[in-house]
């Protein structure tokens, strides 16, 4: 039994245990944790296979939980539901930003936006806002930033004050030749892999991944997916 994936195994389910967010298998496979903190020392390639042999041992199944094909930690079984309910919430608050990005992407240089937080792996709250990316094209990103801001706010879309639930956080604004994230750690590795595009003027999330790929270092199974394959993409 391969003793550091185990214990990255666990670690995965851990992590995501304090976002309330119980895993499937596929899913620990995929947003696998390195436990040694971005240095992975589990023999590459991991399956799949590999995974579920592993969480069938007893030194897994100690600490973790698997219910209805949902892996949590022991005793937090409740989880599962409260997964299940976070995702009917969060594919409607998705197909509500679906409808905003398709006005909002009329603002001058907008080049892609992007799912980020919560929203992204459908783990929202009922007064949640919406977190996006916002890649503005090289030069431009204080003008397209205002007219952005200002078209939202003019739209009632935007988030102020005490109006958050269903409102966009225009919190994190970049250019082109700026899509390398600067903080890199565990935090923005998890944040960024799950990332999706509801808007993409020319093969920019692409670019977003090639810039990234120092997520791997922390989730090993990282890699920039086929967009077109995504039932939320463009």
């Amino acid at each position: 039994m391969n003793t550091q994936l185990a214990k990255d195994i666990i670690a995965t389910i851990t992590y995501y245990d304090v976002l309330d967010y119980p895993l499937t298998l596929f899913e620990i496979w995929k947003y696998r944790i390195c436990a040694e903190n971005g240095d992975c020392h589990a023999p590459a390639p991991v399956s799949l296979e590999d995974i579920a042999t592993c969480c069938r041992h007893r030194s897994v199944q100690k600490y973790v939980s698997c219910r209805n094909g949902m892996y949590v930690l022991c005793g937090r079984e409740h989880l599962i539901s409260v997964r299940k309910d976070r995702e009917i919430i969060s594919l409607q608050k998705i197909k509500k930003l679906r409808r905003m990005i398709a006005f909002l992407r009329i603002s001058p240089f907008v080049r892609m936006v992007c799912v980020t937080g919560r929203l992204a792996y459908n783990n929202c709250e009922k007064d949640s806002d919406l977190d996006v990316l916002i890649v503005y094209e090289k030069g431009h990103i204080w003008t397209g930033r205002f007219l952005m801001t200002v078209l939202a706010h003019v739209c009632g879309v935007r988030r102020h004050g005490k109006k958050t639930t269903d409102r966009l956080c225009l919190n994190y604004h970049v250019t082109t030749a700026s899509l390398e994230v600067p903080t890199q750690d565990l935090f923005g590795a998890h944040e960024y892999a799950w990332t999706f595009p509801v808007f993409d003027a020319g093969d920019i999330f692409a670019q977003f991944c090639a810039k990234n790929m120092w997520i791997a270092q922390y989730k090993p199974q990282y890699a920039c997916e086929d967009t077109k394959s995504k039932n939320f993409a463009q």
